[in-house]
């Protein structure tokens, strides 16, 4: 198969899953928002600080290194499984060791029993890690979404009958576990490789040097992720926590969606053609118009229908994170861009430089959040989509750098879709003030249909790359069906 239909098979395979295995997951988070208290979700959230940075150093550096090498071998997938399964034991330990200070910390008991259970997941975790590196440095995406879609079925299944039952926030636990473990199970079947007990400390070594620093800034990124949720939950309150919980979860959802999808794909694509540094500019640039123009008019229009979406669907008992919500919305439609900056750190093997941006980063971050911290919930959020913005200048500048793509080349290529989607914001809010007694379904279809049809009307008048790179690709993707059907 050639690197072009490569390419759009695994980007129509990422499309599947985001639709079937991520359409699966959102139906679930819903059930479940509507079965349990935010509570429940606020304590959670302090749980997955630390298991969401296990996570990192575990899924991080190493699976990163193996689809960038292209050399890799069966011994380097056997020395990195081997790698990773001592890793995770070493974190679980530490997890277990702190969770009673942590819960101590929260003033909450249950923490500890939930930390210790929910950190088995990195052992889990663990198993599959290579598999998955291998499948993506195929392209193979089509595997990764069959072994995901069961998995996440039955993990929701099993969760969704716990909270019905009355297991409040461990059926919250058992969700990623069971998930993780059939995910790891069906990978070990399917994979094509299959793993030996063979262990080479030179490719060790070799991976550990590209992934220690790739770890090191994820980890520091999680971190200070997470540092809103620790500084919430210490600051305010646990039900407090639990709506910025959801309303980050709810925001997060479609961005993650598009940007796993573009990481996904355009990390292992990058990396095959980089020795071609031209080649890896232009199709930088096409990535970040048509991700842009894709997530900016998705989050404007949530922005828009939020306050009838979510009345309508979790009714007065979740309203108080809808402001949350709406002020989310304005940083996260950067994420992509974050994720395509980083890839070409990756690509050309300039992790130092990562290492280095991302703690310069996060000591303004700190700075800032700092003052944050003595104000409420809001200023602490509006911190959070300057900081947003901050970094993106900064990511942007120096991988701008590394390809030959100027900050102010990309902030020009952004702008008409910038413009179109503020325009559309506006009228939108316009509009629901005048049908504000309206249906909360009325108001959801109208704002809905208006929105998203202007933004497609200024976009194509005003003929926006970022409109025209996504029609081309859904034509590439139209027609390979075609030919394979």
């Amino acid at each position: 198969m050639s690197q072009g239909k490569k390419i759009a098979s695994g980007l129509r395979w990422n499309i599947v899953d985001t639709v079937a295995v991520k359409g699966v997951g959102f139906f679930i988070i819903l059930l479940l928002t509507r079965l349990l208290t935010p509570e429940d979700f606020g304590i959670l959230s302090i749980v997955m600080v630390f298991t969401t940075v296990g996570t990192a150093i575990i899924e991080g550096g190493l699976g990163m290194s193996l689809i960038r090498d292209n050399e890799a071998n069966s011994l380097d997938y056997s020395t990195i499984l081997i790698s990773n399964v001592v890793i995770s034991l070493l974190v679980y330990g530490v997890v277990y060791l702190i969770a009673p200070w942590v819960a101590l910390f929260f003033d909450e008991p249950k923490i500890t029993d939930l930390l210790r259970v929910l950190g088995l997941n990195f052992i889990i975790m663990s198993l599959s890690v290579v598999q998955t590196s291998i499948l993506m440095k195929e392209m193979d995406f089509k595997t990764l979404t069959i072994s995901t879609f069961p998995s996440n079925v039955i993990g929701g299944g099993v969760a969704i009958w716990a909270a019905y039952t009355g297991a409040g926030v461990w059926s919250l636990v058992i969700l990623p576990l069971v998930t993780q473990t059939c995910r790891s199970f069906l990978l070990f079947i399917l994979s094509k490789w299959k793993f030996k007990f063979q262990f080479s400390k030179l490719k060790f070594k070799k991976h550990l040097l590209f992934g220690y620093r790739l770890v090191l800034s994820t980890i520091l990124n999680t971190l200070f992720m997470e540092l809103y949720s620790l500084l919430i939950g210490k600051q305010f309150s646990v039900t407090t926590l639990g709506y910025y919980s959801r309303a980050r979860v709810f925001t997060f959802f479609p961005v993650n969606i598009i940007g796993s999808v573009i990481s996904n794909v355009s990390y292992p694509m990058l990396a095959n053609m980089q020795s071609k540094k031209k080649e890896v500019t232009i199709q930088y640039q096409k990535i970040l118009k048509s991700s842009f123009f894709l997530l900016a008019g998705l989050m404007v229009t949530l922005h828009v229908i939020a306050e009838p979406l979510f009345l309508w669907l979790f009714t007065e008992t979740w309203a108080e994170f809808i402001p949350y919500f709406k002020i989310m919305c304005l940083s996260v439609v950067l994420v992509p861009i974050h994720e395509i900056n980083l890839n070409v750190f990756k690509v050309f093997d300039r992790t130092d430089l990562l290492l280095k941006i991302e703690i310069f980063k996060k000591f303004l971050i700190a700075m800032v959040l700092a003052v944050g911290y003595f104000w409420d919930i809001k200023t602490m959020l509006w911190v959070m989509v300057a900081t947003g913005y901050i970094s993106l200048y900064i990511n942007s500048y120096y991988a701008g750098k590394i390809i030959n793509y100027p900050t102010s080349q990309q902030l020009i290529h952004m702008l008409p879709t910038f413009l179109a989607a503020i325009f559309v914001g506006f009228l939108g809010y316009y509009v629901d003030s005048l049908i504000v007694n309206a249906h909360l379904i009325i108001r959801i279809l109208s704002l809905g249909v208006l929105t998203v049809s202007m933004y497609l009307a200024i976009s194509y008048f005003i003929k926006n790359d970022g409109l025209s790179e996504l029609i081309i690709l859904a034509k590439k993707l139209i027609q390979i069906d075609k030919k394979q059907g």
